[in-house]
């Protein structure tokens, strides 16, 4: 008997596997295209919303959160460099955080109205700490928006009130206002400036030949001057070196007594006796004085006669050194 119920509990047990089994398989015969529609669904979902649940921030980016149904822009925080998984409804606009320059060309009217062309070159960069300020009230496209129209709206009220001329005598000081006005602007705007330069200013063509002419007239003009003050402390130096030489030769003539004067004739006479070149030192004349005369030998007869022709030397004494 224990035989017969045990084999009868292993049959129920075997048909019960199998009706189980004949069940899974008869519902996932039913269910088995429904549940491959739906994965090949989510995966196409998946796929096409990839870079809006995947967002990458390089590196030097920063980006701001935006909720489509909780609020909009998040103004507490800003995503950092990285990968973030975020909700696919939601947004994450990303800004370039490194130093950026732009170039930008325009026209301007003088306080004249003259047309003058101006090329400038901007650079900046997004405050990174007014970041969601930046985003809520200008947006990703903040350069064409804000930064090159707020630039050139500065350099046309700064020099609209001045003259071509004015323009081209005090470019630093323009330059200085220009820089100061739009960095306190565009700190409004949550961008910091960090240099402006005007790369090009161009007047019209007579405008600028006229004023280049001017400018050349009064270099001209100032090197005239110079010239005329040169030659004043010229004046000035000579007179002084006139005084000098009068004031020396006064000194000098109170000392020149006839015994000084001998004294130095002597001098003179015993240096040049110590010279090997020939020569004729007469001693004797009115004054007490050496007469010297440097002749060469060849004329010495002929001066000698000529002194005979004259008049005879009986006082004087004549002497010749030769080497």
């Amino acid at each position: 008997m224990n035989d017969i119920s045990d084999s009868t509990a292993e049959m129920t047990n075997k048909n019960s596997k199998q009706g189980i089994a004949r069940f899974f398989s008869f519902e996932w015969r039913k269910l088995k295209l429904p549940i491959l529609i739906a994965t090949i669904i989510t995966l196409l979902f998946i796929g096409l919303l990839f870079n809006r649940i995947f967002v990458n921030i390089l590196p030097g980016q920063l980006g701001v959160m935006w909720y489509r149904f909780s609020g909009g822009t998040q103004m507490e925080q800003v995503y950092d460099e990285g990968l973030h998984i975020i909700n696919p409804f939601n947004k994450i606009y990303i800004y370039e955080m490194r130093m950026q320059n732009r170039n930008t060309e325009f026209t301007v009217l003088s306080k004249n109205g003259l047309l003058i062309s101006i090329k400038a070159s901007v650079r900046f960069m997004p405050d990174p700490y007014q970041l969601p300020f930046l985003q809520k009230e200008v947006g990703p496209e903040y350069i064409e928006r804000v930064v090159l129209p707020q630039v050139q709206s500065v350099i046309r009220r700064v020099l609209g009130s001045y003259l071509p001329a004015q323009i081209y005598g005090t470019q630093g000081s323009i330059l200085r206002n220009i820089t100061q006005d739009s960095l306190g602007e565009l700190r409004e705007r949550h961008i910091i400036l960090d240099e402006l330069m005007i790369t090009e200013l161009l007047l019209p063509p007579t405008v600028a030949a006229a004023i280049e002419q001017k400018l050349l007239q009064e270099q001209k003009f100032l090197e005239y001057e110079f010239r005329l003050k040169s030659e004043k402390e010229e004046i000035e130096r000579k007179k002084l070196e006139a005084d000098g030489i009068r004031e020396f030769q006064l000194r000098i003539l109170e000392n020149m007594t006839p015994s000084y004067l001998k004294y130095k004739g002597i001098e003179a006479t015993l240096e040049l006796a110590k010279s090997p070149n020939s020569k004729i030192v007469v001693i004797g004349n009115k004054d007490g004085l050496p007469l010297i005369l440097n002749i060469e030998d060849s004329l010495k007869p002929k001066i000698a006669g000529a002194n005979d022709a004259k008049q005879p030397l009986s006082t004087s004494k004549v002497t010749e050194d030769k080497p």
